[in-house]
């Protein structure tokens, strides 16, 4: 189960740095649309280099992302952690 609440996107976004080795603005940035649960890849548009990259989704990953989902109604486009941006829409980390 994920934690309810203001901050229920941290422990998902967490795993997900971890897990898939994102930077902070990947992760932020991240787009529904870019994971790919089905074929195990999230796809970065906007890496460091400038260049898209493909990130296999490891298995320990797969329940964190599946619940996150699931919460946020099943998105099919948008960002998949909005609430980890300030109010003012800047980035928390960078």
């Amino acid at each position: 189960g994920l934690k309810r609440g203001r901050n229920a996107w941290f422990r998902p976004m967490a795993a997900t740095f971890f897990y898939a080795g994102l930077r902070a603005r990947e992760a932020v940035e991240l787009q529904w649309q870019n994971v790919d649960t089905g074929r195990g890849f999230l796809v970065v548009s906007r890496s460091k280099s400038g260049r898209e990259r493909a990130i296999p989704i490891r298995s320990a990953l797969l329940p964190y992302l599946a619940a996150w989902h699931r919460a946020c109604g099943r998105p099919t486009h948008g960002l998949v952690f909005p609430k980890a941006r300030r109010p003012d829409g800047d980035l928390p980390l960078d």
